[in-house]
């Protein structure tokens, strides 16, 4: 990968946590998870549309949160990644 790419990692795992970890963020998460499971548990079976409808919003909005944690995780993986390295880069010996 190269140093761009790890910057371009590193920035956007950091957005997203700051983005994840603001209480308004997970006001309006827990809001649309409760709706969304609230309308499907309230429709009526025989309205298939409207349950589908409802399903799939909750999905993206599932979707949308699990994206922001992986680009936490891959942040988190290269900050590892970049503290292996670094012993090896100060313990190199110059002759």
């Amino acid at each position: 990968m190269t140093e761009e790419k790890k910057q371009t990692v590193l920035e956007r795992g950091l957005e997203a946590k700051k983005f994840i970890e603001a209480p308004s963020y997970q006001k309006v998460l827990n809001s649309l998870i409760d709706e969304c499971i609230s309308a499907w548990a309230s429709s009526k079976i025989e309205d298939k549309e409207k349950r589908e409808a409802i399903w799939h919003r909750y999905q993206s909005t599932i979707s949308f949160h699990s994206t922001l944690q992986s680009w936490i995780a891959s942040m988190e993986q290269e900050q590892q990644a970049q503290e292996l390295d670094e012993p090896k880069k100060n313990n190199t010996e110059i002759h």
